[in-house]
C-alpha cells in the first residue's frame, strides 16, 4: 500500500505534483505535511517520529529521519524554509534540529525549554519562531539557534509565523482570529517608550528588561 501527497496550484485548483512514498515507511500513518515556499521541497511526517523530504518536480528523496515512537500525544514537528534549503524538526523531547539540504552546512541542535506545538521560518530564512507548550512563544536565530526574543500568552494557537517584513510575529488563533506583536527589542523599547513617555525607574526596569541591565532608553 501506499500514501500520497497531492500539491495543487490555489488559483486554478489543479493538482500540480504527486508525491508517493510506502505507507509503512510511516508506520501506517502520514499525520502532517510542510511545503517550502518557493514550492520545490515537501515534507513528510510520520508516526515515528519519522520525517522525509522530497523534491517536488522529481519525487527524489532527498533526506530520510527516523526515530522512536513518543508519546500517543506527541509526534516530531517540523518546517521548511521558503527556499527549500533548510529542515527544521523539534523531537517529541523538545530537540530542535536544523537540517541543510543543499549541503553547505553541518547541522545545528538545540534543548529547547519545552517541547514545541508550532515553528516556522521568516521569509528571509535568518529566523525561527516556535510556539512551546510553555505557552511561550520564542524566536530564535535560524543559525546559531540563540534565543532572540521571548513572548508569553494565553492563547489558543492554530499557527504561528512571522509578518512579511519579518518585524511582528503573526498568530492565527483556532477561532479565526489573527493576532501580531513587535518582537525585535528595538521596536519594543520605542513602543513602551512611545506609553509611559519617560525612562523606566529601577524598580520597573525588571518587569519590562528583567535580562537586561538597567539604563536610561528613552529619548526625553
Amino acid at each position: 500500500a501506499y500514501n500520497f501527497a497531492s500539491i495543487y496550484d490555489t488559483r486554478s485548483g489543479q493538482e500540480i505534483a504527486r508525491v508517493t512514498t510506502p505507507a509503512d515507511d510511516f508506520g501506517g500513518i502520514v499525520d502532517a505535511l510542510a511545503l517550502s515556499g518557493d514550492g520545490s521541497r515537501l515534507a513528510v511526517g510520520g508516526d515515528f517520529e519519522i520525517v522525509r523530504v522530497f523534491d517536488v518536480s522529481t519525487g527524489k528523496l532527498l533526506l530520510k529521519l527516523s526515530g522512536n515512537r513518543g508519546p500517543a500525544e506527541r509526534k516530531a514537528v517540523f518546517a521548511l524554509d521558503d527556499a527549500g534549503q533548510r529542515l527544521a524538526v523539534v523531537s517529541p523531547e523538545g530537540t530542535l534540529t536544523v537540517l541543510p539540504l543543499d549541503g553547505s552546512r553541518p547541522q545545528t541542535t538545540r534543548d529547547l525549554a519545552s517541547p514545541v506545538d508550532r515553528l516556522a521560518f521568516s521569509q528571509n530564512r535568518e529566523y525561527l519562531v516556535l510556539d512551546g507548550l510553555d505557552s511561550t512563544i520564542r524566536v530564535l536565530d535560524a543559525i546559531s539557534l540563540e534565543e532572540r526574543a521571548r513572548i508569553p500568552h494565553q492563547l489558543n494557537v492554530a499557527a504561528v509565523t512571522f509578518a512579511a517584513d519579518n518585524t511582528r510575529v503573526r498568530v492565527t488563533l483556532y477561532d479565526g482570529s489573527v493576532r501580531q506583536s513587535k518582537w525585535r527589542p528595538q521596536d519594543l523599547i520605542a513602543q513602551a517608550c512611545s506609553v509611559i513617555g519617560r525612562n523606566f525607574t529601577k524598580s520597573e526596569w525588571p518587569r519590562y528588561f528583567p535580562d537586561q541591565p538597567f539604563r536610561p532608553i528613552c529619548a526625553r
